[in-house]
């Protein structure tokens, strides 16, 4: 197995452990409508209801990858049946893209996955979108994802949901408000 099958196989981990640890904790309700926010620690604007830190999972990136990542950075909120969340993750390495789309599909793996990637060949970031459908005990959900790498920097936003249009339309929303700083001064390096 490569170093970079291994970091990629991490990767999905992480990303079970935070759609299962914000499932199990339910992460606080969030009280406001979706609003435009700056998180500067993740150099990223997003259009969401208010995003809140989880050092629980950030703590987990940081020691479980610590050979491999400078600084991990996680948020998320739900909002009327839909949860939002960003994962930024500043690699010591180069990554690749593709192999992490592969490694998301293992999170859906035995759920009746169905899927379209949706990728943008005008963004200067390297960016693929995944939106599809699961099934959890019969029940139909929906998922809404974007992964973005820039140089060694690499964003996850993904938003979950019980499967109806309006929730979609609410979690589209959100993937499509995404912007990611211009220039990326890594002040989460300072931050550790």
């Amino acid at each position: 197995m490569s170093l970079r099958t291994f970091v990629w196989i991490l990767v999905a981990i992480i990303g079970i452990t935070v759609i299962s640890c914000n499932a199990r904790m339910q992460f606080n309700s969030a009280k406001k409508e979706p609003q435009k926010q700056y998180i500067e620690e993740a150099s990223i604007t997003v259009t969401a209801p208010v995003l809140e830190k989880k050092t629980l999972n950030e703590e987990q990136i940081r020691e479980t990858q610590k050979d491999f990542v400078d600084y991990a950075a996680v948020y998320g909120t739900f909002y009327k049946k839909v949860e939002y969340s960003l994962i930024y993750t500043l690699y010591k390495n180069e990554i690749n893209l593709e192999d992490a789309q592969k490694n998301i599909f293992v999170i859906f793996e035995g759920k009746s996955f169905k899927y379209e990637i949706l990728q943008n060949p005008e963004d200067k970031d390297e960016k693929i979108g995944i939106s599809g459908t699961f099934e959890i005990d019969g029940k139909p959900f929906g998922t809404e994802i974007v992964l973005i790498k820039r140089n060694l920097n690499f964003w996850q936003a993904l938003s979950v949901f019980p499967y109806s249009q309006a929730n979609k339309e609410s979690a589209q929303k959100y993937i499509d408000s995404i912007v990611i700083d211009e220039v990326i001064a890594h002040k989460a390096e300072k931050k550790k």
